[in-house]
């Protein structure tokens, strides 16, 4: 069954980037690994030897796939991270040129003569 779902997979492009297509292909190729390393823990396998090596092939197949998805979904949070970062460095810098630093900036507002109290002595 697994084995026609990863055929109608490659035939039906479901998904709409090329990245999460090969994620998913990559996914049910593990799946479908997984099932086979199952089956030879059965009575279909004699050798204690041989289940032995086949749990320790499952272990690293389902480690190497816990590696590879935490490393894309860390590379996609980076990538979040750093545009978001970013994006505050720009507002941050968009206010900084709008805010005089200066005195030499500042404008000096210089009263009127009529404005200015008058000394009667």
């Amino acid at each position: 069954m697994q084995l026609f779902q990863l055929v109608y997979q490659g035939k039906v492009n479901a998904w709409t980037s090329k990245d999460k297509a090969r994620m998913e292909w990559f996914n049910e190729i593990t799946t479908f690994l997984v099932i086979y390393h199952v089956i030879c823990f059965t009575d279909f396998v004699q050798q204690q030897t041989a289940q032995y090596l086949m749990g320790w092939s499952l272990i690293f197949t389902i480690a190497g796939n816990i590696a590879v998805n935490v490393s894309i979904i860390a590379k996609q949070v980076l990538k979040e991270i750093c545009a978001s970062i970013k994006q505050r460095m720009a507002v941050k810098e968009a206010k900084a040129a709008k805010t005089p630093k200066t005195l030499k900036n500042r404008k000096m507002v210089i009263p009127n003569k009529r404005d200015m109290p008058v000394d009667l002595n």
